[in-house]
């Protein structure tokens, strides 16, 4: 039987249990942006609130602006509620009822007011509204003729799109990779163009990130070259899909942006169930307001990795809240693969704190075999998520960001847009755990475990790498 997606087993007026309230690094890391976090804390002013409260899931208050606006926030999932005229999700009343809260400034209460508990059980309705709808569509015969033929349809453009982009980068390595860095982003914008018209948004989406490096600093075209090379690997592995083996068929098509769907995995995908961590959560935007979001979990007895990847336009929040630095009791289902790591959510409990490192950390030694593992399975693998160990944050000579592993002196370099100060004021000198992204040999940070509390740290936009 399917279930539906981020949906509670729990009936709307079930007893829950106390929800605890999210740290600082948390709550500024649902902010959609830095400006809503400087207008938030601004929002916090004392004289500026009334009528505080807490329940065992909800806060509440009223908030005096340009006129005065209830403001509630559902703990489970921190989703807010404000009548303020902002597009923004959370909007800066919402982040600053969360922050007033982490400071101890709201006060326990018996109940919560009537609209507030009108709102919970609206969102519990709607919640097992949603989960019955998705059960009695999964149990809808389908027309399996008209979706094969549509499905051979898109393929078949893909595979045209794919052949295109093979002669591309055939011209792109015989006019040699200087013509590139005079001719600028705009040979990439147009091939990428065509892909998306081949409805192939992954091999698109790749082909605009290589856009970025021509003339990007030393090194660049070494970096060039093996984008370029990687891209070819799967162009060429979509050109031969009927002779590959299914699992690594699967892969290439959902690198493409033609994989198996969410409801698809939910409905049939292989399924575990633990204690997930979620130990890294990187966002950004595309050029078409398009914000995608990449969750990576760790099961806690395990160490299965798990990758949940959500998209959302404009500022519409994501089916799922996943916060950095917290676990759940939950079930994944697996996308197919030949080392299935990207996962559909279908049931998760409440998040409370990690009281731990995360699982699957690993010294810099094995977080580099790790990585060679992914590549050997999936060759155009982009990134990997990790978990480093024992490391201590530092800056090399030329104040570029590194950990090194004092017991071995392996080094791992991070990423060039990231300001390594802030890990290393954290680090002090001493070896803490920092989860987040590795692509290529380089890491993006995305949070630490020091002193027995996550941190979370912020990454730069995409664009800026």
């Amino acid at each position: 039987m399917g279930c539906a997606p981020g949906v509670h087993d729990v009936p709307a007026r079930e007893a829950r249990p106390i929800l605890p309230l999210p740290t600082h690094d948390e709550i500024l890391a649902l902010a959609p942006d830095a400006s809503s976090v400087a207008a938030a804390r601004k929002a916090t002013a004392a004289r500026l609130w009334r009528g505080l409260g807490r329940s065992e899931r909800a806060l509440w208050g009223i908030c005096a602006g340009s006129a005065d606006y209830a403001v509630a926030v559902d703990l489970d999932g921190r989703v807010g509620r404000c009548p303020c005229p902002s597009r923004k999700i959370p909007c800066k009343h919402a982040l600053a009822l969360l922050l007033i809260a982490a400071e101890g400034r709201v006060p326990a209460a018996p109940a919560a007011p009537e609209a507030v508990t009108e709102w919970l059980d609206g969102r519990d309705s709607r919640a097992q509204a949603a989960k019955v709808r998705a059960e009695a569509k999964a149990e809808r015969p389908v027309d399996t003729e008209a979706q094969a033929a549509r499905r051979a349809q898109r393929l078949a453009r893909v595979v045209a799109g794919a052949e295109g982009l093979e002669r591309w980068l055939d011209d792109v390595v015989t006019s040699g990779l200087a013509a590139l860095e005079a001719a600028g982003f705009a040979p990439f914008a147009r091939e990428a163009a065509r892909l998306v018209d081949a409805q192939a948004p992954g091999l698109a989406r790749r082909v605009k990130a290589l856009g970025g490096l021509p003339g990007a600093g030393p090194g660049w075209p070494d970096a060039l070259l093996a984008g370029l090379g990687q891209l070819a690997l799967l162009t060429h592995a979509v050109r031969r899909l009927d002779a590959l083996p299914d699992d690594l068929a699967a892969d290439v098509l959902d690198a493409v942006g033609f994989g198996a769907r969410p409801e698809e995995v939910l409905a049939g995908g292989p399924r575990v169930r633990g204690r997930w961590q979620v130990v890294a959560v990187r966002q950004d935007t595309d050029d078409e307001n398009l914000r995608w979001e990449r969750a990576w979990l760790i099961e806690e007895a395990s160490g299965r990795e798990a990758l949940i990847l959500q998209f959302a336009f404009g500022a519409r929040p994501f089916e799922h809240a996943l916060q950095p630095g917290l676990a759940f009791d939950g079930e994944l289902a697996f996308f197919p693969g030949r080392a299935p790591r990207r996962a559909a959510l279908c049931e998760r409990g409440l998040g409370a704190p990690l009281e731990g490192p995360p699982s699957g950390a690993r010294p810099i030694a094995a977080v580099r075999e790790q990585a060679a593992r992914a590549l050997a399975a999936v060759p155009w693998t982009e990134v990997v998520g990790v978990s480093v160990a024992g490391a201590v944050a530092t800056v090399d000579d030329d104040g570029g960001g590194l950990l090194v592993d004092p017991a071995t002196g392996d080094r791992l370099a991070l990423a060039p847009s990231v300001d390594p100060w802030p890990l290393v004021a954290l680090s002090g000198g001493h070896p803490l755990v920092v989860s987040g992204e590795l692509a290529g040999d380089r890491l993006l940070p995305l949070g630490a475990f020091a002193d027995g509390v996550y941190h979370v740290l912020s990454a730069a936009p995409e664009g800026a790498r």
